[in-house]
């Protein structure tokens, strides 16, 4: 008689607190706008669907993003010659 394994091939779904979520997702958030600003720097983020293409988030969230670093007091803004962010010290 030949037997037989069942093996299932579920994925293993974890289940966090909703609070461990929102921190992973504020540590995130910073990351990225940290991501942002040295690239605003180097004048090398490019237009906001290129950066959203290299960060693989939406070009929604990359403005939404840059919104939120100005409510923050970064200065920031689109040079429309570089076809970059850049800090507002480095504008011209």
């Amino acid at each position: 008689m030949i037997g037989f394994i069942s093996i299932s091939f579920e994925p293993e779904v974890k289940c966090y607190p909703i609070i461990k979520l929102l921190i992973m997702n504020k540590l995130l958030r910073e990351t990225i706008k940290e991501r942002i600003l040295k690239l605003a720097e180097l004048r090398s983020t490019g237009p906001p669907a290129d950066l959203a293409a290299r960060l693989e988030i939406g070009e929604r969230s990359v403005k939404r993003l840059i919104r939120e670093m100005k409510d923050e007091g970064t200065e920031i803004r689109y040079s429309q010659f570089s076809r970059s962010y850049v800090t507002e010290e480095d504008y011209t």
